[in-house]
């Protein structure tokens, strides 16, 4: 009987060491790939803020170009839920009918893992007025739905007022610019984004402008001397 018992109290041990070297080997697992996880969504993020402040570079017709890992974190896209509709009245009398539809779309990244916490904030698509270029975009993360997301939103509406002396006189300009993002997904783990400038759209003449979200309603009124432009910011993933 003590030989079994020894036997028994041996088998113990050892169910015992193996059991802790599996949930040490685990934990250890566990770690390492949130570990690897946070690493990826970060540096993916990182991709969203270079645009965000590069995008000086990029309209001057500057390309950006970075590899990332998409594994963990993966790029995407979604509709602005925010519609933009301008409406311009020109110096000969005419008026662009219809008016300008921007339905934008917001590149993304996301990962099946609680990286951030913070819920969705809200109304973070609406537009907004802007008198710097590098606030074009904003960035938001949240968690929704079982995901972790870090959107770039681009949301800003440039206004630029300066004053032109000719020989009759000082005459006022203003010129407003938006982007309208456009995306494309191939999953290659190569993130490409440049200006399309045969696509840019630019109004010149214009005597009055109403540009209006579909989520708060007017946001720029403008008369005067007006260039419009609509810069085709094309980003594949």
């Amino acid at each position: 009987m003590k030989g079994v018992s020894e036997l028994v109290s041996l088998v113990i041990i050892a169910a015992g060491i193996v059991a802790v070297s599996v949930t040490i080997f685990l934990y250890a697992y566990w770690n390492t790939q949130q570990a690897n996880i946070v690493s990826e969504y970060s540096y993916t993020r990182s991709l969203l803020q270079f645009i965000q402040t590069s995008i000086e570079d990029i309209l001057r017709g500057g390309v950006f170009e970075r590899r990332y890992p998409g594994q963990n974190a993966l790029f995407g896209s979604r509709a602005m839920s925010c519609v933009l509709t301008i409406s311009l009245d020109f110096s000969n009398g005419t008026s662009e009918n219809p008016p300008v539809k921007i339905e934008n779309r917001v590149l993304r990244i996301g990962t099946r893992f609680p990286v951030v916490s913070s819920p969705r904030p809200m109304n973070m698509d609406r537009y907004r007025v802007i008198y710097d270029p590098k606030y074009f975009f904003e960035v938001y993360e949240y968690y929704e739905n079982g995901w972790s997301y870090a959107d770039l939103i681009p949301s800003g509406i440039l206004v630029k007022r300066y004053v032109v002396n000719t020989t009759k006189g000082a005459i006022n300009k203003t010129e407003i610019g938006l982007i309208l993002l456009n995306t494309t997904h191939y999953g290659s783990a190569y993130i490409r984004a440049r200006v399309e400038f045969d696509k840019n759209e630019v109004y010149t003449g214009v005597s009055h402008i109403v540009i209006a979200d579909s989520c708060s309603g007017v946001v720029l009124e403008e008369t005067g001397n007006i260039t419009l432009a609509i810069y085709h910011l094309s980003v594949t993933t």
